[in-house]
């Protein structure tokens, strides 16, 4: 899997530029995320880390996937031309992830949670991962006997998760292998 992930980002010119050797952090040494770090995908918090056991909020996942998308061409990159859905808690949306969150919820790959909120600061379930990468992929995700179950589903066939756990909290250093997974 690992050897087809770089050829699918060698034939993009990400790894030209990402490197793991460019990227450092205090807290983790882990490949996927330096690699990532390294082709501008995911950041780290401050001071030198990472804070790789952080459970990631939802915000947080929304500015990774656009910042993925950015390196995908194949991916409509441009919602400018597109009025920003105003979510009934806007304000706590962080202004660094204002146009991601507008990104994401205009390309389908994440919805609201109910009652025209976004929950910026909720945090993202393994299930929520497993649905928006399908969705990302341009999987139909209604249906099922959850709302996760076809997300689920397809992120297990694509060798993107192993399906366990879709309730639970997932952490940053997890969400970075799935998008190493699944890119």
């Amino acid at each position: 899997l690992a050897a087809a992930v770089y050829r699918a980002w060698d034939k993009e010119n990400v790894l030209q530029t990402a490197s793991t050797g460019k990227v450092s952090f205090t807290d983790t040494d882990n490949a996927d995320v330096l690699l990532c770090a390294s082709a501008g995908v995911v950041n780290g918090v401050g001071n030198g880390k990472f804070a790789p056991d952080k459970n990631i909020t939802r915000q947080e996942a929304a500015s990774m996937l656009h910042r993925l998308g950015a390196l995908n061409k194949n991916v409509k990159n441009d919602v400018n031309d597109r009025l920003p859905h105003v979510f009934a808690d806007g304000e706590k949306i962080r202004s660094w992830a204002r146009s991601d969150i507008n990104w994401v919820y205009r390309q389908g790959i994440m919805n609201g949670t109910g009652s025209n909120t976004f929950s910026p600061n909720a945090s993202t379930t393994r299930g929520m991962l497993m649905t928006v990468l399908a969705r990302y992929a341009g999987e139909d995700t209604t249906g099922g006997a959850t709302w996760y179950e076809k997300g689920m589903n397809w992120a297990k066939a694509k060798g993107v998760s192993d399906g366990t756990h879709p309730t639970v909290n997932i952490t940053r250093e997890q969400l970075v292998t799935m998008l190493y997974r699944y890119a």
